[in-house]
């Protein structure tokens, strides 16, 4: 009994040696391409500001999104930088908008809660109908889209939501630019939704994403109506206060 004490004694008095505790390592708070938002058969670059497409038509989408307010960011489509496995085939790239319901394994411009420029016949698509907006963009054409919101209605939380209705941000508009030329509204009266940037590639199809603040070809705020032409870049919504956190769509 004597020896079974002493080896007791030895072990409440030995000292275990916990690890110092670490600091909170600090993460970088930016806009950029989102691997939670990213379709497969995609790569996104070390920086998450370019994509890159290897097969079919897959998706991403920038990691923050806007609540409301006007912003702008800019796509410049790059030569692929992989042989295309189908010669006849040419890559295809479409610009946008979508909230994260669009399923990223499909392009922008397929559901209705997503819109987009498709650079192959210069159509604006959205819920999967396409009509004829403006001229085709290739290989070195930077666009540039300039997305404006009202204020979200949707319901709170716990409230009954009827999924077939659709309730429409008026006021808001999507307008894009070709290389600094003002193309016009693609889009008025979206949906209401929290839209991320985004991006669709198809093949091998390659695009860099600049969410600013410093553009290639900012817009011309003399071309814009009073309530776009204080835009901000894309880029500040990351150091913007997050709103709207009781609501959803």
């Amino acid at each position: 009994m004597e020896a079974r004490k002493k080896s007791f004694s030895k072990i409440t008095k030995t000292k275990i040696l916990l690890p110092e505790p670490q600091p909170d390592l600090k993460v970088e708070k930016r806009v950029h391409l989102s691997n939670d938002y990213k379709g497969s058969f995609i790569e996104l670059s070390q920086d998450l500001q370019t994509v890159t497409g290897y097969k079919g038509y897959r998706s991403v989408l920038a990691n923050f999104p806007i609540i409301e307010g006007t912003y702008f960011f800019e796509a410049k489509v790059q030569m692929p930088s992989t042989p295309n496995s189908f010669s006849d085939i040419p890559p295809q790239v479409r610009i946008g908008v979508a909230t994260t319901k669009l399923d990223c394994e499909i392009s922008l411009g397929s559901d209705r809660l997503s819109y987009a420029y498709k650079s192959i016949d210069g159509c604006a698509i959205h819920d999967g109908i396409k009509r004829l907006y403006n001229e085709e963009f290739s290989d070195g054409d930077v666009i540039g889209c300039l997305i404006h919101m009202k204020p979200p209605k949707p319901k709170l939380r716990g409230d009954l939501i009827d999924k077939d209705k659709k309730e429409i941000n008026e006021g808001s508009k999507l307008i894009y630019y070709k290389n600094g030329r003002c193309l016009g509204a693609a889009f008025e009266n979206l949906f209401e939704g929290f839209y991320h940037a985004g991006v669709s590639v198809y093949m091998n199809a390659r695009v860099n994403v600049n969410f600013g603040p410093n553009f290639e070809y900012p817009p011309n705020s003399e071309e814009l109506d009073n309530e776009t032409k204080d835009y901000k870049p894309y880029s500040v919504i990351a150091t913007e206060p997050k709103l709207y956190g009781d609501l959803e769509f």
